[in-house]
């Protein structure tokens, strides 16, 4: 015949049982962490800092505040010092200075221009306005809009599908 199955035996009771000076005796007291002081540098880093307050976050912290607690990367690798020496005539001061126009400003890194003459030589289109602004409804079946030029930044994909068409 086959045995019933029995669950192994559990003391219970010694789950519950609280640990004292006399039970911890075997055990090593270096060993244990949790009575002992915290870490070297493990302290609390923000509690004495600016900004704990309320009143501290309401007047805002300072600029100099900001700056005394950064860090400087110091022995940090700057990868742009890799590409000013290997092209030493391009980052030259004299021409930075004689690049340094209002023409190239808003060109880009990857050579797109933004000049307004597009490559069939007639003119590009920037942003469109209504005369009203937007502000009313529309009452006329075309869009009836002016162009006031390029926006600050590059060209976004609307911008450069638009041409413009002279009224037949």
């Amino acid at each position: 015949m086959t045995e019933p199955f029995r669950e192994a035996e559990h003391d219970t009771d010694a789950d519950h049982l609280v640990e004292t000076q006399e039970s911890l005796r075997d055990e090593d007291p270096e060993a244990m962490p949790m009575d002992r002081d915290t870490e070297v540098g493990d302290r609390p880093l923000g509690a004495e800092k600016f900004g704990t307050t309320s009143a501290e976050q309401a007047a805002g912290e300072s600029l100099d505040q900001r700056l005394a607690q950064e860090v400087p990367d110091v022995g940090e690798h700057d990868p742009v010092d890799d590409i000013v020496a290997a092209d030493p005539a391009t980052f030259a001061a004299d021409a930075v200075d004689a690049e340094l126009t209002d023409e190239g400003v808003l060109d880009d890194a990857y050579g797109d221009s933004t000049d307004v003459t597009e490559a069939d030589g007639g003119l590009g289109v920037g942003r469109l306005v209504e005369p009203d602004e937007g502000v009313r409804t529309d009452t006329e079946k075309d869009v009836v809009a002016t162009d006031v030029g390029r926006d600050g930044g590059g060209v976004s994909a609307e911008e450069a599908a638009m041409h413009v068409e002279e009224a037949r």
